[in-house]
């Protein structure tokens, strides 16, 4: 497999979540590459979590990592594929205010196209 390489621009008044963790990243290291390898640390752990919960909408996948969901646990029978199954959950209490959160998120996304 080739490398690939992967630029974006991050406005600091659509994504302020991204610059601010981009800004923060900055002062924890002058390391060149360092802010680079902590963007792909925290891709890597988000991939990883969408996959134990069978999930790949980031917002989503917030919203059951703050209801407190599970992994969707891997059930198999003999002879039978594995299967997973998804947990059922209960809205937080404040699952009003994360919907609210993810929908500016991905209007900010979209904003960019």
């Amino acid at each position: 497999m080739d490398n690939e390489k992967i630029q974006f621009t991050v406005n600091p008044d659509k994504e302020k979540v991204i610059y601010d963790l981009i800004q923060r990243l900055k002062k924890e290291s002058k390391e060149r590459g360092y802010v680079n390898e902590q963007l792909k640390i925290r891709l890597h752990a988000f991939e990883i979590l969408a996959q134990q919960f069978n999930e790949s909408d980031p917002i989503a996948l917030a919203m059951r990592l703050a209801a407190g969901a599970s992994p969707a646990p891997v059930t198999s029978n003999p002879g039978s594929p594995v299967q997973q199954e998804r947990p059922k959950i209960t809205p937080p209490k404040n699952a009003s205010l994360l919907k609210g959160l993810g929908q500016n998120i991905m209007s900010g996304l979209n904003q960019d196209e």
